[in-house]
């Protein structure tokens, strides 16, 4: 298993890139990372374009940073999440916020948990 750290990206982080998904793949290998971590763009983008840009780039899909509503949407059959993640190869979805609510009693964090 490869050990070394490899740079990587966060899509979200240059979201104003006014381009396609798949060019913004193609930018950020230029500058030189490796993997990216993609954002809600994920969702809109063409599929085909986007696993054709991580072939031709090498690039990592590391991760899919989401909110918990786009995933339990996916798990009721409400989006393609799911199928999108599998498609570009990626086995991680990461939730970078949730609100304090789901914390703040012990019944809210068991019912967030199942």
């Amino acid at each position: 298993m490869d050990m070394v750290p490899r740079p990587a990206i966060q899509l979200y982080s240059v979201r104003s890139m006014d381009r396609p998904l798949a060019a913004v793949i193609r930018a950020v290998s230029e500058w030189g990372y490796e993997g990216v971590e993609f954002g809600p763009r994920i969702l809109d983008a063409s599929i085909d374009d986007v696993v054709e840009a991580l072939t031709e780039t090498g690039q990592v899909p590391v991760g899919v940073h989401t909110n918990l509503d786009f995933i339990e949407m996916a798990l009721d059959g409400e989006n393609d999440l799911l199928a999108r993640c599998s498609a570009i190869g990626c086995q991680r979805v990461v939730i970078p916020h949730l609100p304090p609510e789901h914390f703040r009693t012990e019944a809210n964090a068991r019912a967030l948990a199942e």
